[in-house]
């Protein structure tokens, strides 16, 4: 499948859908102090109350919002933000399940079992033979967890 629904976002877009309180969140936010992730199910995410500074921050992050409009893919690598939205996904299916890691299941096993993403190819000129054209991966949309 082939989708044009995704974008790079500034941290400013960012924060600004974050504290959007119309909107509810499932997923997880990771800080870097942090030995486990905030994890959302169904709930706004007031971002404010989580990070007032710029200091500590978030390396990793995972949402989507409770209608299944809008995913956000969140990592911090080397002192840059790389945030992505992605929309116009809900009628997709989530192909990929993906158990949880350790740290996401959270105290007691009360946190994220799984998580669920739907995996986007593009099409692309076939490099062996240019009358034809070939689909290769270009990334994910996270589409949601079990917890």
């Amino acid at each position: 499948m082939e989708t044009n629904s995704t974008q790079q976002i500034t941290t400013e877009e960012l924060w600004d859908l974050l504290d959007d309180t119309e909107l509810s969140w499932s997923g997880y936010l990771w800080q870097d102090d942090q030995s486990a992730p905030f994890i959302f199910n169904k709930k706004a995410v007031v971002f404010r109350e989580y990070f007032t500074t710029n200091i500590p921050f978030i390396i990793e992050g995972l949402l989507v919002n409770t209608e299944e409009t809008i995913s956000l893919t969140i990592k911090h690598i080397d002192g840059i933000y790389y945030c992505y939205k992605s929309e116009n996904f809900n009628a997709l299916e989530a192909t990929e399940t993906v158990p949880a890691v350790k740290a996401l299941e959270g105290k007691e096993g009360k946190g994220i079992k799984t998580l669920h993403f739907v995996p986007v190819f593009k099409q692309v000129a076939d490099t062996c033979s240019p009358d034809f054209s070939e689909y290769v991966y270009s990334h994910q949309i996270f589409k949601g967890i079990n917890s």
